[in-house]
């Protein structure tokens, strides 16, 4: 069982550097350094994770966790891209939900 775990790890590994390979992410820019850097520190470094109680009920978020939401966060308030809603660019497919209230 360990190889077998060795091999899907490593995969899961070589997949996540093609995708970011084929999306061709810019790491000369800052921002995409620190968000790579922090989700790879935090997911490696947070290795028993956090608990934490809510009411009397304790909570753990393990390193995947921790790393994902800190993504998530990072990936929201770091200044860098400039999204414009509601605007399609040419060969995008509109896959948003309207919440216009005009009835046709």
């Amino acid at each position: 069982i360990g190889g077998i775990s060795f091999i899907l790890y490593g995969m899961i590994s070589a997949i996540g550097v093609r995708n970011v390979v084929e999306n061709k992410v810019d790491f000369t820019k800052s921002r995409n350094l620190i968000v790579a850097a922090v989700i790879l520190v935090s997911g490696l470094g947070f290795s028993d994770g956090i608990t934490f109680t809510i009411g009397s009920t304790p909570v753990t978020l393990t390193s995947l966790a921790i790393a994902a939401l800190l993504g998530i966060v990072l990936n929201a308030i770091l200044p860098g891209n400039d999204y414009n809603f509601g605007v399609n660019h040419k060969g995008d497919i509109n896959r948003g939900v309207s919440f216009n209230n005009d009835v046709a």
